[in-house]
């Protein structure tokens, strides 16, 4: 067998994402409180950018003449990286810096969970599809870290495999911190083990009898395992060094007042239309002295160059923010073509409905209408909603051609509960022969699933409530 070696020039088409495009993409999925903290880091690093207020007496934009505040903010920051550069041994660290060294080990980390994984997401090596899924996932973490949506409901609403939900979901969870996209504590706690190379058979059967433990039943379990106390003890020990809740050290100790993004308005002919709260985005404007301060030949090459990147990263942070603001907008608007019924009627009327439909409709991408519509609020006639509320998988009905809505099913569920008689208590037999009569035709056990995901009890157990 010869063996040899060609050097052969190929093309291949690919997309390059420049930080520009990145942080574009970064701005869709953010909360308005997230956009809010970006932008005022860009604001402090981006000498160029001022903040806008409706009342100030001078615009910003129409400023001419040298601003001295200006060019001492740009001398400021060329100290600051001319200090930075030097080696450690050279300079003593600054106030602020000193400040930070001394609370570091403490630090709750700067940006949100969601932030996190998305910039894990951007470096790691996924599919197309596994993006999409992956970005969804993000979405619909909650602060512990843990999924919200069981797989099956997360396959139906993307339209894909629950194979390749779970095949992608593990690959997901090799993300930081550990634990993460966890769908129960028995998982997360697995998930750490196996990266610490600590799991063994003894700690496989203590986590399968979590609820033994948590109800202190040692004779218990150790008859079912066979593991001695000094085993479990040991095993405790282990299990008190992982961390239940993997998500929780980017959450916010503080209440936030939810901002909606969008607001629905009703024309008088009765169809609805969105616009963006005002509120809900920063008003951040380009300060136009830059161009004196580049013609000053006072400045040398090097602070010349630095005021022109300045500028063009202001232009693309405004640029991606009206960007966001628009495709916000046209989502907002087909989501509430598509869910009249329910802004006419309430949840009884509200569609089944999954991220490819409104793709289809506003000709985007399905990965853009997961960016847009995570973290996202939106104020309706009937209350203030996440967007992805609106996006709800379909059971099926008696009528083959349709599809009616969980939440339309958990309506309906909900009220006959309420309307029922204390000596007749509703069964779940029973509430699915009555369900019949609304055109909805599920099981016993996903009525019982639906009713305890609303915190409703059984029947024999509602006997008892007077």
């Amino acid at each position: 067998m010869n063996l040899k070696i060609n050097i052969q020039n190929k093309q291949i088409q690919g997309l390059s994402l420049t930080p520009q495009l990145q942080q574009a993409i970064k701005l869709l999925e953010l909360s308005n409180i997230d956009l809010r903290t970006f932008v005022d880091k860009e604001l402090e690093k981006n000498p160029l950018l001022n903040e806008s207020y409706l009342n100030d007496s001078e615009n910003t934009e129409e400023s001419i003449g040298t601003d001295n505040s200006l060019n001492n903010k740009i001398r400021e920051r060329e100290i600051n990286q001319n200090l930075l550069s030097l080696p450690a041994q050279n300079r003593k660290p600054t106030n602020k810096e000193g400040m930070y060294l001394e609370i570091f080990e403490n630090s709750i980390p700067n940006k949100s969970l969601r932030e996190y994984l998305s910039e894990q997401l951007m470096m790691s090596s996924f599919t197309r599809i596994e993006n999409i899924i992956t970005h969804y996932l993000i979405g619909i973490v909650d602060d512990a870290g843990y999924l919200t949506e069981e797989t099956k409901n997360i396959s139906k609403k993307l339209g894909v495999s629950e194979k390749l939900i779970l095949d992608t979901l593990t690959k997901a969870q090799s993300f930081e911190p550990t634990g993460i996209f966890s769908r129960s504590l028995q998982e997360c706690l697995t998930l750490q083990l196996q990266e610490k190379k600590m799991i063994n058979e003894d700690v496989k059967i203590f986590l399968d009898n979590l609820d033994l433990i948590a109800e202190n039943k040692y004779a218990e379990f150790t008859k079912i395992s066979g593991i001695d106390n000094e085993k479990i003890k040991s095993i405790i020990d282990l299990i008190k060094t992982l961390n239940p809740k993997p998500g929780i050290i980017f959450s916010r100790d503080t209440l936030q007042t939810i901002i909606p993004d969008v607001i629905i308005e009703k024309k008088i002919n009765g169809s609805y239309y969105s616009i963006i709260n005002g509120e809900s985005i920063p008003k951040i404007t380009i300060n136009r002295s830059y161009g004196n301060l580049i013609k000053n030949s006072a400045l040398h090459d090097k602070e010349k160059k630095y005021i022109s990147s300045c500028l063009m990263d202001a232009k693309w942070l405004l640029k991606s923010i009206k960007q966001r603001a628009s495709t916000l907008t046209k989502v907002s608007n087909e989501i509430i073509l598509q869910q009249k019924g329910f802004l006419d009627h309430g949840v009884e009327y509200l569609k089944p409905l999954n991220l490819r439909t409104i793709a289809d409709k506003v000709e985007m991408h399905e990965s853009t209408i997961s960016r847009i519509t995570s973290n996202k609020y939106i104020q309706t006639p009937r209350g203030v909603y996440e967007l992805k509320y609106f996006f709800d998988f379909g059971v099926s009905s008696l009528s083959e051609s349709k599809m009616v809505s969980s939440e339309s099913v958990k309506f309906h569920i909900k009220k006959l509960i309420k309307n029922e008689i204390n000596s007749e208590r509703l069964s779940d037999d029973k509430l699915v022969n009555l369900l019949k009569k609304y055109d909805i035709d599920i099981a016993r056990r996903t009525v019982a699933k639906y009713r305890e995901s609303m915190n409703i009890p059984s029947s024999m157990k509602r006997k008892n409530i007077i």
